[in-house]
């Protein structure tokens, strides 16, 4: 009598199982955990981006800059013992933070230049845009590079 019970046990094309590995890397305290931060780091570079440019008149590129640097300066500490749950390698971690933060803002900065400056949309929505964006980008830098 043939054996059934090793019917479905065919191996995975390459490209389902690697997806099915990427997956197993991510938790659901880990996302919600990166989601309440990412909210704190979002409310401080928004919240920087509107007091600069409504009430010191920067311009939106510099404001990004600014803003989007300090929010990732306070958030280290936050996503290091909270989302990553990392305290070891605590200088080579916020090296590579940096590193990643530094990328970033670089990326929110170029948004904010070709939205506003090159195609003239308003700073508000275009910042919106660049921080949904940037997010995702930080978010799987820091888990596969910076808190491995």
């Amino acid at each position: 009598m043939p054996d059934d019970r090793n019917v479905c046990a065919l191996p995975l094309p390459a490209p389902v199982a690697r997806v099915r590995r990427i997956a197993r890397a991510f938790s659901v305290r880990e996302t919600l955990s990166y989601v309440w931060v990412g909210l704190v780091g979002v409310a401080l570079d928004a919240g920087g981006f509107f007091m600069l440019c409504q009430y010191l008149q920067w311009y939106p590129v510099a404001a990004t800059i600014l803003s989007s640097t300090t929010a990732s300066v306070l958030t280290f500490p936050l996503n290091r013992r909270f989302t990553f749950r990392k305290t070891d390698h605590a200088r080579l971690r916020l090296v590579k933070y940096v590193s990643i933060n530094l990328f970033s803002v670089a990326l929110g900065a170029g948004i904010m230049f070709i939205g506003n400056t090159l195609q003239g949309f308003r700073p508000g929505p275009v910042k919106a845009a660049s921080i949904a964006m940037v997010a995702g980008t930080q978010f799987l830098l820091n888990k596969f590079v910076a808190f491995k």
